[in-house]
């Protein structure tokens, strides 16, 4: 019954047109990426969407799982620069997420990626996400100052922001450029990480905004994600 539901969640048409638009035909038969109804295609070109790794049906799924907290929340797919999907296992995008990929700006998505949606991710220039992330709902992650500063005549300009592997992002997060994230961390809900404070940060710690509240810990994925990911289309 869940695996009819996801069939049903899946917008054939608009992931054919996708698929066919992006890649190149012997890639695109495939359909790598899966488009729920739910998400608005705004802007997408032939070679904006690179997929490393697999090209197996729905190696990149956005909006098709099915989350209680916001089923029907639309997700908006914006892209001017490059996607970069590497890895052979699934890549779940849920529902009211935002992804706005600026021209000249890549975003890097590592194997087996979560998010549980309601998050936005705007990349002005570099956004790296290393393999087996999850990330709760509701965070925002942003290269960029989105407008121009100038302190003492100086302006301030984009910076690149790293996650490494094995991290686990809590809900309500902000990530600010020029944050770098090493492996096997927990960033704590509510906190806003910058570039300033990840300097401090180590492997394998809970992070705040504070810095860093623990060290030597591990995390693993709870099982009831594992079989969402098992079962989806």
């Amino acid at each position: 019954m869940r695996l009819l539901r996801k069939i049903c969640r899946v917008s054939w048409l608009k992931s054919i047109w996708f698929n066919f638009r992006v890649f190149k035909f012997e890639q695109a038969i495939k359909l790598p990426v899966l488009l729920s109804r739910n998400v608005d295609v705004t802007h997408c070109y032939r070679g904006c969407c690179e997929i490393h790794g697999g090209g197996k049906i729905g190696i990149l799924r956005i909006g098709v799982s099915e989350i209680e907290l916001y089923p029907d929340n639309r997700s908006i797919l914006a892209i001017w620069g490059k996607i970069i999907i590497k890895g052979a296992s699934p890549h779940l995008i849920n529902s009211g997420t935002i992804i706005h990929v600026k021209p000249n700006a890549v975003l890097t998505i590592g194997d087996s990626f979560t998010c549980s949606g309601d998050t936005k991710i705007i990349c002005f220039k570099s956004i790296t996400i290393g393999d087996d992330n999850m990330w709760s709902f509701n965070n925002i992650i942003m290269d960029t100052d989105s407008h121009e500063l100038f302190v003492n005549g100086k302006k301030n300009i984009n910076k690149e922001i790293i996650f490494g592997n094995h991290v686990w992002l809590g809900c309500g997060n902000i990530i600010l450029k020029g944050s770098i994230l090493p492996d096997n961390c927990v960033v704590a809900s509510g906190s806003t990480i910058t570039g300033k404070i990840s300097k401090e940060l180590k492997e394998s710690s809970i992070v705040s905004t504070k810095g860093v509240i623990k060290e030597n810990i591990t995390w693993e994925r709870n099982a009831m994600i594992e079989n969402r990911v098992s079962e989806s289309v």
